[in-house]
């Protein structure tokens, strides 16, 4: 299993610049955290290292995604995306990388794979105690197709659907230079790409590329669609789309066939009673997503805000 195979030749400064460029340059004193719109977690993946985790929530009915972003976003920088979210009667559980964000610890690619089953399984305990829907959606992004992908291939019955947006087919090996031969057929035979394990993945595929991207170019995203062992997959094409700008470039269609797959793959799930006060802070949220949500248009990056901290050990 991916996280289980030792990947210390890959974790090589040379390589993890390239894959994790904002850990390395970004100064994150500068980001607002504030994101009224959202409760903040906090999950320990190791003794001293915790990931920053945000979870806009509009009603407890709502099925969630759990967001795994790409290389270039962090957990700060979400808040118009899960204000979209909610506004669709989504829910979405965003989670950092290592020394993302406000997030402890210096990422890797084997803490990459690792930390993600961790991260799920904090997350199911959220779900299951504050009684929201157990329908979770998995989506990844660019660098987080791998994890997305990871959890899609472990664990299928958990989850009823998995989005992938600007996907990697060869988990960024373009980038990794000489690599020794004997490691590489290790990786093949643990079926450590994500073109080898989406082959297994049962689930219902949603894939998303642009047709201008020029980091991960149109092929890939086909490849990915192509080679899904599902029966139930869609692939939809962004006109214009580069790498990164997909929600702006088509924003319309890019929300609209997310709201569908995820809609669609529903049955009707009772929770629970709501109390008055869930029916007044999801009406709350609702209305805070609807000031929110028009800027992302102009922006590819929205306002945060600091929520509830919530931590767990």
């Amino acid at each position: 299993m991916s996280h289980e195979i030792p990947l210390t030749f890959l974790d090589k400064p040379e390589i993890l610049q390239k894959i994790f460029p904002l850990a390395m340059n970004l100064d994150f004193d500068n980001i607002p955290q504030s994101d009224p719109n959202a409760d903040v977690y906090f999950v320990d993946v190791s003794e001293d290292v915790r990931l920053c985790c945000k979870y806009y929530t509009g009603n407890a009915s709502s099925p969630s995604v759990l967001y795994f972003h790409g290389n270039d976003e962090t957990v700060l920088t979400q808040s118009d995306f899960g204000a979209r979210f909610v506004e669709m009667g989504i829910n979405l559980f965003v989670t950092d990388y290592r020394g993302y964000g406000i997030s402890d610890g210096t990422p890797t690619l084997t803490n990459l794979f690792q930390d993600c089953h961790k991260i799920w399984d904090y997350f199911k305990k959220i779900v299951k105690k504050e009684k929201f829907n157990p329908a979770v959606f998995l989506m990844g992004r660019s660098l987080g197709s791998l994890p997305a992908v990871e959890l899609a291939f472990h664990y299928p019955a958990e989850f009823k659907g998995l989005i992938l947006e600007s996907g990697s087919a060869m988990n960024f090996k373009s980038v990794w230079g000489t690599v020794d031969p004997a490691e590489l057929q290790k990786l093949n035979a643990a079926k450590f790409y994500n073109k080898d394990k989406i082959k297994e993945i049962t689930i219902p595929t949603l894939v998303i590329h642009g047709d201008d991207d020029k980091l991960m170019p149109l092929e890939i995203g086909k490849a990915l669609y192509n080679l899904s062992g599902t029966q139930d997959k869609k692939l939809v094409v962004i006109a214009g789309g580069g790498h990164s700008n997909l929600r702006e470039v088509g924003y319309d269609e890019y929300y609209q066939v997310i709201e569908d797959f995820v809609k669609k793959k529903l049955k009707p799930v009772r929770t629970g009673i709501k109390t008055a006060k869930t029916v007044k802070d999801a009406s709350k949220s609702k209305a805070r997503a609807a000031k929110t949500v028009s800027k992302e248009r102009a922006s590819s990056t929205g306002k945060t805000r600091t929520g509830r901290s919530k931590t767990t050990r």
